[in-house]
C-alpha cells in the first residue's frame, strides 16, 4: 500500500505543493482501517494490542517510503499519554476515535530550540471551568492538524523544576489558542502554539 500510495515522490509532492495538512487524510483513513492507528491501543478502545514493538514494524515500512502520517504524534506520543494518564471518561472519548483514525492529537511540550522536557514556562492556573493556560510551545509535531493538544504546563515551581508539571487536554477550537504551522527543513509538520 505505501509503495503504491505513499512513495517518496508523494512526500515531495506534498512539500512542493505546500499541502495545508502535509499528509494525505485519505491514506491516513486507509491505514487506520488496516489497524495502524490502533496497533498500540487496547482492544477495549478499538485497538489490537499489538504493542509498540509491533507498531515498530509499521514504522519501518513507513520509513521505506518516507510516508507522511500523523502516526507518531497521534498514537505514540499522545494516544499513549491519554491511555496512561487520562481518566476513564477521557480514555473512552478519545482512544476509540484515535484507533478509528477520526481524531488527531499532538503533544505540546517544547518551549525552546533544544529538547529540555522539564523547562516549562507555560502556566496552568485553576479557574471555574478547569484551568487557564498561558504560554507558548514550539515544534509541536502535527499541531496544525490536531483536533486536541496535550499541553505540558506548570502549576507550581520554577521554570526548570521537574515537579509541578501536568498535561492538559486542549481542543484546538479553544478561545485564546493560536496555532501557526512551521514547515521544517525535512518538510515534516510542526507548529508553534500560543495559549493566551
Amino acid at each position: 500500500l505505501l509503495g503504491e500510495r505513499a512513495p517518496v515522490k508523494a512526500l515531495r509532492k506534498l512539500r512542493d505543493e505546500r499541502d495545508p495538512d502535509g499528509f494525505s487524510r485519505e491514506l491516513w483513513q486507509e491505514l487506520a482501517q488496516l489497524g495502524w492507528a490502533g496497533m498500540a491501543l487496547p482492544e477495549h478502545y478499538g485497538g489490537s494490542e499489538f504493542g509498540f514493538q509491533g507498531l515498530g514494524i509499521a514504522f519501518e515500512e513507513a520509513g521505506r517510503t518516507l510516508a507522511a502520517t500523523p502516526l507518531l504524534s497521534t498514537v505514540v506520543l499522545s494516544g499513549h499519554l491519554v491511555f496512561t494518564l487520562g481518566n476513564d471518561v477521557q480514555r473512552e472519548r478519545i482512544l476509540p476515535a484515535v484507533a478509528s483514525g477520526d481524531m488527531l492529537l499532538a503533544l505540546a511540550l517544547e518551549e525552546g530550540t533544544k529538547h529540555h522536557p522539564t523547562w516549562v514556562r507555560t502556566r496552568a492556573e485553576p479557574s471555574e471551568a478547569g484551568f487557564t493556560l498561558n504560554g507558548q510551545k514550539t515544534f509541536v509535531l502535527d499541531g496544525h492538524v490536531a483536533d486536541e493538544l496535550l499541553v505540558v504546563a506548570r502549576s507550581v515551581g520554577a521554570d526548570d523544576d521537574p515537579n509541578g508539571l501536568g498535561i492538559y487536554l486542549v481542543p484546538t477550537n479553544t478561545q485564546g489558542l493560536t496555532i501557526e504551522r512551521t514547515v521544517m527543513v525535512d518538510s515534516r509538520n510542526a507548529a508553534k502554539v500560543v495559549l493566551s
